[in-house]
């Protein structure tokens, strides 16, 4: 079965209702996605594009303004890098977001 913005069976992205903030590089994405993760911006889904849809997409929800959501997005990117990112820095965030503490793997 097809996946939709490269997400597995299942899964889907938020849409978003705002045109997407775009970047010439990931770099600049990802600094400016740092700044802007807070009380009011909430860094909750993304995607990697593909042949139809190139770029890395990350997409801020606003809790306080009815779940509205916005993206920002970059066509230039390295994948690994913006996994590695993902991994650490929006895993964070998110347990910082809910409280949630990191456990050791049994």
């Amino acid at each position: 079965m097809s996946d939709y913005r490269g997400c597995p069976e299942g899964m889907y992205p938020l849409d978003v209702d705002y045109a997407p903030n775009e970047f010439d590089t990931f770099a600049a994405l990802r600094e400016s996605a740092e700044a802007a993760s807070n009380a009011l911006n909430l860094p909750l889904s993304w995607w990697f594009g593909d042949s139809d849809e190139p770029g890395f997409t990350l997409v801020f929800v606003m809790p306080r303004k009815g779940n509205r959501a916005w993206s920002m997005t970059t066509l230039t990117y390295d994948r690994d890098e913006v996994q590695a990112w993902l991994d650490t820095w929006l895993r964070g965030e998110i347990s910082e977001w809910f409280g949630w503490e990191e456990t050791p793997d049994e």
